[in-house]
């Protein structure tokens, strides 16, 4: 439901209150249940082995309120795009496993402190394998915004208030900037194929207004190939077929199976 929201919040910009109240009345139940949890912790003095921790220790500096603040933001970054690209890159893994193989070769190279270090220049095929996936399960497809001002584009005149859409979508899928865009191909981000899309490739976004996470997103990514290539192994149900659905969101479907930790070797 959440997901839908923010759908139609690309969608439309502006959203009636009966369809915005069910996701606030979702969001106040759990913010009380973050303050709540970290209540609990200050009161036990426990210490754990999270993002949350690092963020704790700040609530006699900045107040409980805030930091109970900062974890939302934190967890809606996780769950938004991130998340629903973390699921893609899975599925990408699944549909091309001499992919996921490349991937936990150079992850399995690595030690523990090197993964957390995010070491991009080690794990070239990796970053490859992201960027791509990026590329091709574009989210959100469209972007509503208002004119600031007056804007003409190739004879297309929009004026200042009117609203106007912009797509990565529609960029990362352009035969004007890409070779086979519709091929899922991770080499073609090779510096001996990789020409410049002159700003055609926008996985965060498009400038000014660019996710300000992209980095953390990236991390995110990172450390998530990480955890399904080499501590992890993913089995599709037999009785399933996945594809991607395309609607305003890549988000996989009938995508259902298990995660078995991966033994070690």
């Amino acid at each position: 439901a959440r997901q839908e929201l923010r759908f139609w919040i690309q969608l439309k910009q502006r959203i009636p209150l009966w369809r915005r109240l069910p996701d606030f009345l979702r969001a106040r139940a759990e913010t009380r249940a973050i303050k709540k949890n970290i209540r609990d912790r200050l009161a036990a003095g426990e210490v754990r082995d999270d993002f949350v921790q690092s963020l704790v220790g700040l609530v006699d500096r900045i107040g409980i309120d805030r930091v109970t603040y900062l974890v939302t933001v934190q967890l809606i970054a996780i769950a938004g795009v991130p998340g629903m690209m973390s699921a893609c890159l899975l599925y990408a893994m699944t549909q091309h496993p001499q992919w996921r193989d490349l991937v936990r070769q150079e992850m399995k190279a690595l030690t523990e402190d090197e993964v957390y270090d995010l070491p991009v220049r080690k794990v070239p095929a990796t970053m490859r394998f992201i960027k791509e996936a990026m590329r091709m399960y574009s989210t959100p497809f469209v972007t509503r915004r208002v004119a600031s001002r007056d804007i003409s584009v190739d004879g297309v005149e929009i004026k200042e208030g009117q609203m106007y859409e912009i797509s990565s979508y529609v960029q990362h899928h352009s035969q004007e900037y890409w070779e086979n865009p519709q091929v899922f191909d991770p080499d073609r981000w090779l510096s001996s194929r990789r020409s410049s899309p002159g700003g055609a490739y926008v996985p965060f976004g498009f400038a000014p207004r660019s996710c300000v996470g992209a980095s953390v997103g990236h991390a995110q990514l990172l450390l998530f190939c990480a955890l399904v290539s080499r501590d992890f192994h993913f089995e599709i149900a037999s009785d399933r077929v996945p594809s991607v659905r395309q609607d305003g969101f890549a988000v996989p479907s009938n995508f259902h199976g298990v995660f078995r930790r991966a033994v070690s070797s």
